[in-house]
């Protein structure tokens, strides 16, 4: 008995061992948005968001095309990827969205949307992402 109890430990402790997280890795990025030199900021009333302003990123590449990682942006235009959000490693498209009411139309007229975004990053040679929307290729 005292010798399977060993022999079942002993395979449970390997195979615990030898099962690691098969997770690809993600890298940290951060940037900020700027609109003809001044920041992107989301709009507020009496502190309150209103509008919206998003980032996201677009696998391009490898084995998990198409993967989306959308960051967490500051009222000033900067923004992290960070948790679950950080980038695969590979080419990505990068996409943003700006709007003064959530509900609203895009302010920058889908020109960085999945469709039509020109901006591509690959990771993770790309720490730092800042962009200028006031211009076609930011």
């Amino acid at each position: 008995m005292l010798r399977s109890c060993f022999g079942f430990c002993s395979v449970s402790l390997l195979f615990a061992l030898g099962c690691g997280s098969s997770a690809p890795p993600t890298y940290d990025v951060k940037g900020s948005i700027v609109f003809n030199g001044k920041p992107a900021e989301i709009k507020t009333i009496n502190g309150q968001k209103i509008g919206s302003l998003r980032v996201w990123v677009v696998k391009q590449d490898g084995a998990d095309p198409l993967v989306q990682r959308a960051a967490t942006v500051n009222n000033d235009g900067t923004f992290k990827f960070e948790g679950d959000t950080k980038p695969l490693a590979g080419k990505h498209k990068v996409c943003v969205e700006w709007k003064d009411d959530s509900a609203g139309p895009d302010k920058l007229q889908k020109k960085f949307d999945e469709k039509n975004s020109k901006i591509y990053r690959t990771f993770p040679e790309t720490k730092e992402i800042n962009l200028d929307v006031s211009k076609a290729e930011g």
